[in-house]
């Protein structure tokens, strides 16, 4: 069978991924550069950065390579295998805790989330699945085991804690059905569901509800809670149209936390502007 790709999404990969490093670079190396823990090198994000190119380049090809003909076949494999990572993440001395939540498993040569693993090989699965029973699709039973596989991850991920990624796996999951042709009322429903629970869990738990009230008024508490969130605007202020210029943001030097991962677009929007 021959194999053929879209240009134009290869293009926008390497194009996404060359702004990634240049960024990631330009917002972590004062940080980097004064921290011990990071051996005071300027470069340490920038040089993992590349490593972690040039194996998830291989990764690229072999995937385009591979015959999921034939993988489709350990689409439950991979599913059961990704609930034993998600259950074994969160045994005290198995999972790492960083900043609160124990979402890592740290292997020493190698650190890694198995909720990203769940965000694949739930993919991988409804695809499967779908394909194979289009002809059951539209009856409601066809959802039963999808959204139990579902249920399954949402409940364990969430006991990380890790709310954000449990909304990407359920758009994600609201997302291929749509594509494969689930009627709207269903769908609707699903979602309505989905609105219900989450709002659940940010009333249950006071932190995510501080979260969404500072997201809506930062100012109310500009030294805790509200804190990220102005200083993230006062770096897109500052870069306006244009930006201050590749490297010239003033938000990473210790003023913005978090600033090479999740606050990376704030420093973007600083050093490059509106346009970049």
């Amino acid at each position: 069978m021959k194999r053929t790709f879209d240009i134009w999404i290869l293009i926008f990969i390497i194009f996404l991924t060359l702004i990634g490093i240049v960024m990631i670079f330009s917002s972590s190396l004062v940080m980097a550069s004064k921290s011990s823990f990071y051996n005071f090198d300027a470069y340490y994000f920038l040089k993992r950065q590349i490593i972690w190119l040039i194996f998830g380049s291989l990764i690229l090809i072999l995937a385009f390579r591979a015959d999921w003909i034939f993988l489709r076949k350990f689409s439950l494999i991979g599913i059961i295998f990704t609930i034993i990572l998600l259950i074994l993440v969160l045994i005290p001395g198995v999972g790492k805790t960083v900043l609160g939540a124990r979402r890592w498993i740290d292997l020493g040569f190698l650190s890694f989330q198995p909720s990203e693993i769940a965000k694949f090989t739930l993919i991988f699965y409804l695809a499967d699945v779908i394909s194979r029973k289009y002809d059951k699709f539209e009856k409601p039973t066809f959802l039963i085991i999808p959204f139990l596989i579902l249920g399954i991850f949402c409940f364990l991920i969430e006991k990380e804690p890790d709310l954000g990624t449990v909304l990407i796996l359920g758009g994600t999951f609201l997302g291929i059905l749509y594509l494969g042709g689930i009627k709207k009322h269903y769908l609707l429903s699903l979602i309505l569901s989905g609105i219900v629970l989450v709002g659940f869990r940010i009333l249950h738990e006071s932190y995510r509800l501080r979260r969404l009230t500072a997201f809506i008024n930062p100012w109310k508490d500009p030294q805790d809670s509200g804190y990220h969130i102005i200083q993230s605007l006062i770096a897109l202020g500052s870069g306006g149209i244009f930006g201050l210029g590749l490297g010239q943001s003033r938000q990473k030097f210790f003023y913005l936390p978090e600033q090479h991962t999740d606050f990376i677009f704030a420093i973007l929007g600083e050093e490059l502007g509106l346009i970049g």
